[in-house]
């Protein structure tokens, strides 16, 4: 015999018949029809009573029938009665079969964001406080702001699907369903049900679409979930008929069923807003068939939650906004189901022990798959189990112990810096009542969020924090210990998880350092977002970073880990390690960013964003020219007036290799060594194709001897030059000065222009003409890469044409023909720029020729230029060039040499972003760095280095620190920092590692 139930809980209230359908198929060996009954067998405190139930069943005959339940009295609102069934046949009682059904009385609404009661205290809260009541208002603002707008014609996305309104709607409509429960005014749930009904509709809307938002499964994810809470809030006001309800309900069952019927059996974040949209629409219904189904069914929620929630709890993508928003869904999801019996917010959920929560992008090819499919990236959690557990709560104290005295967090992976305390803690605090975040939210200016905010917070103050790890997000965090907050140095090293498709090629690197609570460098610090090729082929790659990098090339995601951690009074130490080989970036960054493009060289043409193409090159998307492994270790110390880092790379094979020690910092100042020469200057720090070296600029080259000292300034204000970056920080000035100590002897060191974001990119299209013959001409988009080189025989031509057109105008005249220049038979160079011409839609630069359009540089794919001509048009377009006509009549020229392209960076470059590096070429290199920040004066006089681990800093106060290091080329636990401090010949303290 076999039985199974198509629902097997389902609500209704006291007196309520209930029906489950049940399948039963007789599976007896025998011949005989047999008869089955079904009865009840068990009960909870309120037993229900069930009608009985026979039937005759011939030999694998399968037949559907109803059990019906009567639901007692005395059941709570939102309260379960589980019945007991039993599958009782005649001819075979050991065949007997057993369900359990639960019967449930339903929750009065509202319930998805508090229960009635919970409105109660929120309407209370913004009569008697102040904040309170002006989040209020503007809720009210917001709300009356909103239109609700008409079902639009349907439109597609790239990806063809029809969608009905901008997902940027959901804000208008939570606004509104709020506005409804804090002033009980109907005008706003009436917008409420017309947005609805319109999203429902059976002939125009969802259940015709089957697609409500224009953006991605992750947004529409959350669409529905405030669909559903906005459903919720409204269904008190008693405006919706029964057909209505009936309507909206009938969408919510489809979103439903589609979610849970192609549920991922990965997608990390978007999995999660998918799942919990699903969630709150079951739960809206009261189908707690299917809310279970969305918690417990293998690749759900709390599937999601055991598998990519960390065992230190950072969620697997490792960047704070992810732990956070996917923090507050599971806390949302918690907080919901509190009326309804469940404890989610207190459970304990076992740790996967796999560490593979992306199961399908790993096992025996996850290496090749790695490199050939998934653009290098890493689907692992690496680090180890120190636990058997996670919690929701775990995802908020795993930030506790690295928020600043401001309560800000540094950027891990795609994110910048971020305030996490305020906001970010209400809804904690509302769940668990932990002081430590009340200690954060009292941080904030202003308090805002009136739904979770608990009025009254207890007196706590955050704990003082020297230094922190998360060994599998993989950040190690070391603090100065002034007892100032603001003057304390906070730096961070990275390793660990790599984070899949939003992880960074950065194990080692300095992830973060800040003081005065300004932070000169995050992940982001220069961002094109997903769909650009620079997202994958530059902004996570390796030469993006503060670290040692080889061969200029992008460091595998591999193992690592932290091998040291110290905290004391004179100094904080901590090391990290991994081995890893080297390649060039995934060719041409993502493939699946884009629909459009088969082929890197499209993608460029389609950016307006040229890159070199070589006649022989990877596949789009794919790792290559893979080095042996390389073994990097990473050892930082923090005292209260500088950070000092020791680096050692070495070749497991013992291969030469090129060591560059790099740094991404803004605001150049200046370079100073005992001796320093300039060598040369080249249009890119690398010419190689297949590299991402061929984006940093403008690149000047040194020699250089003894202890070398680069200076920055990094502003941060209204007032700064912050262009192209992204940057958070107090207004005022983080001078950073930075010491590479050792190797001593003469080497290479650069400094080059990094590729901020501008916006300059478009498509240029070129011609020069003589007598209207075409002598030059072409195709390209123009941005910080791309010429027209131009070099063309003009003898005998008297009438010479330079026409430049591009389809789009541009925030700011960018396109300059460069030092153009005619060569004459009898040896004479003549500026086209001293000639007599006619203009014809060319923009005028108001700052001459020697200037670009915003009074800065002439710069073209990293080449300066003296002065240039205008080539900007007026107006835009193809049929609309930029032209200049020059009459060559008895000037006897014989050639004509200039090159055109875009201006980059536009304007004052004072404040640009800089790639600053020291090399060594060598099987294994050693750096000894030592880094100041300071706001106005600096306090470190001198540093010197005697060897790779011995190293002097001479303080302008007459302190004289002499650090020592073992073990940096050892093997096991031998690692070590001794630091004594010297003052007028006197050792006045001591401190070393244990």
């Amino acid at each position: 015999m076999k039985t199974t139930a198509d629902c097997y809980s389902r609500p209704g209230e006291p007196g309520d018949t209930i029906v489950y359908p049940v399948t039963v198929t007789n599976c007896e060996p025998n011949s005989q029809s047999v008869n089955f009954s079904i009865q009840k067998y068990g009960w909870e405190a309120f037993p229900a009573t069930v009608e009985p139930v026979q039937l005759e069943l011939a030999p694998g005959e399968t037949r559907k029938v109803n059990v019906r339940v009567i639901v007692p009295p005395g059941i709570p609102a939102g309260g379960r009665e589980k019945q007991t069934l039993q599958i009782l046949p005649s001819a075979n009682p050991a065949a007997v079969r057993t369900l359990t059904f639960t019967t449930l009385r339903s929750m009065p609404h509202p319930f998805t964001i508090h229960t009635v009661e919970g409105w109660d205290e929120v309407r209370r809260k913004a009569g008697n406080y102040d904040w309170a009541k002006e989040r209020k208002e503007r809720y009210v603002q917001d709300a009356e702001r909103w239109t609700v707008p008409s079902r639009p014609p349907y439109v597609a996305n790239g990806d063809g699907i029809p969608f009905l309104c901008s997902t940027n709607h959901e804000h208008g409509l939570m606004n509104n369903a709020i506005a409804w429960q804090l002033t009980r005014r109907l005008e706003y749930a009436r917008k409420v049900k017309e947005f609805l009904l319109m999203i429902s509709d059976y002939q125009t809307g969802f259940p015709l679409t089957r697609k409500a938002s224009h953006q991605a499964s992750v947004q529409e994810g959350g669409f529905f979930q405030h669909l559903a809470q906005a459903y919720d809030l409204i269904l008190d006001a008693g405006i919706l008929s029964e057909a209505e309800r009936e309507q909206i309900d009938y969408t919510f069952r489809l979103y439903v069923e589609q979610e849970l019927r192609y549920k991922s059996t990965g997608g990390a974040n978007w999995a999660v807003a998918q799942l919990t949209g699903a969630f709150f629409s079951a739960l809206v219904l009261q189908d707690f068939d299917k809310v279970d189904e969305a918690l417990y069914a293998p690749s759900c929620l709390m599937d999601k939650f055991r598998t990519y929630t960390m065992p230190d709890g950072w969620w697997y993508e490792c960047t704070v906004s992810y732990n956070l928003w996917v923090a507050s869904e599971y806390m949302q999801i918690g907080l919901a189901l509190n009326p309804f019996g469940y404890s989610l917010l207190t459970e304990k959920f076992p740790v996967d022990y796999n560490l593979t929560p992306e199961y399908d992008k790993v096992g025996i090819n996850e290496r090749r798959d790695s490199r050939n499919l998934h653009h290098g990236h890493s689907f692992r959690i690496r680090g180890p189990i120190h636990q058997p557990y996670v919690t929701i709560k775990m995802m908020s104290d795993a930030l506790l112990p690295f928020l600043d005295y401001r309560g800000w967090v540094f950027g891990i992976n795609d994110a910048t810096e971020r305030e996490v305390g305020g906001d970010s803690f209400e809804m904690a605090y509302y769940a668990f009542r932990d002081p430590r975040y009340a200690a954060f939210i009292r941080m904030t200016p202003k308090r805002n969020d009136l739904i979770y905010g608990v009025p009254e917070l207890p007196d706590a103050e955050p704990a003082e924090v020297r230094g922190a790890y998360a060994d599998n997000a993989g950040a190690l965090m070391l603090r100065s210990t002034q007892k100032d907050a603001r003057e304390k140095i906070q730096a961070v090293l990275k390793y660990g998880t790599h984070g899949g498709y939003h992880g960074h090629f950065d194990r080692t690197g300095l992830l973060s350092l800040m003081r005065y609570g300004r932070s000169f460098y995050n992940p982001e610090m220069i961002w094109y977002s997903y769909a650009p090729y620079m997202y994958n082929f530059y902004v996570q790659t390796s030469l993006s970073k503060n670290m040692v990098t080889v061969d200029l090339k992008q460091q595998e995601a591999d193992d690592s880990e932290r091998t040291l951690f110290h905290t004391g009074d004179l100094f904080q130490a901590g090391c990290v390690e991994g081995t890893a080989a080297w390649s060039y970036p995934a060719y041409g960054g993502l493939r699946h960013s884009m629909k459009g493009p088969r082929d890197f060289k499209e993608k460029t043409e389609w950016e307006a964003r040229y890159f070199p193409i070589p006649d022989k090159h990877p596949d789009f998307g794919v790792l290559t020219g893979f080095t042996e492994p390389i073994f990097q270790r990473r050892l930082m110390v923090v005292t209260d007036d500088y950070v000092v880092l020791a680096d050692y790379d070495k070749s497991t094979e013992g291969k030469q290799h090129r060591f560059d020690l790099l740094f991404q910092v803004k605001g150049l100042l200046g370079l100073s060594a005992d001796s320093k020469e300039h060598t040369s200057h080249t249009a890119q720090l690398g010419t190689d194709p297949l590299s991402a070296a061929p984006l940093v600029t403008d690149v000047n080259h040194y020699s250089v001897t003894g202890t070398l000292k680069a200076s920055f300034l990094t502003k941060f204000g209204p007032d700064a030059d912050n262009r192209g970056t992204r940057i958070s920080g107090e207004p005022g000035n983080l001078y950073m000065d930075i010491y590479n100590a050792w190797p001593n002897t003469q080497r290479a060191a650069f400094t080059g222009r990094a590729p901020e974001e501008h916006g300059t990119q478009r498509l240029l299209q070129y011609a020069v003409r003589g007598d209207g013959k075409t002598l030059a001409e072409g195709k390209f988009g123009a941005w910080i890469l791309g010429e027209g080189r131009v070099d063309v025989d003009v003898t005998g031509v008297k009438k010479l044409t330079l026409s430049s057109a591009t389809p789009n105008k541009n925030r700011a005249g960018t396109l300059f023909w460069g030092e153009a220049v005619l060569e004459t038979k009898d040896g004479k160079t003549i500026r086209l720029a001293d000639l007599p011409s006619i203009k014809n839609n060319v923009q005028d630069n108001p700052f001459g020729l020697t200037k670009d359009y915003a009074d800065g540089r002439i710069n073209i794919s990293g080449e300066n230029y003296a002065w240039g001509l205008p080539a900007e048009p007026v107006n835009a377009g193809a049929e609309t060039p930029a032209e200049y006509t020059f009459d060559l009549s008895n000037l006897q020229a014989t050639r004509l040499k200039t090159v055109i392209g875009g201006d980059y960076p536009l304007g004052d470059e004072a404040e640009r972003r800089i790639t600053f590096g020291v090399r060594t070429d060598a099987s294994q290199a050693r750096f000894l760095t030592v880094i100041e920040p300071y706001e106005k004066e600096s306090l470190v006089q001198s540093v010197t280095a005697s060897s790779a681990d011995e190293l002097i800093v001479k303080l302008k106060d007459g302190r004289e620190h002499r650090l020592y290091f073992s073990g940096m080329e050892g093997e096991g636990n031998t690692l070590g920092v001794k630091i004594q401090e010297w003052k007028e010949g006197k050792l006045v303290r001591e401190e070393i590692t244990k």
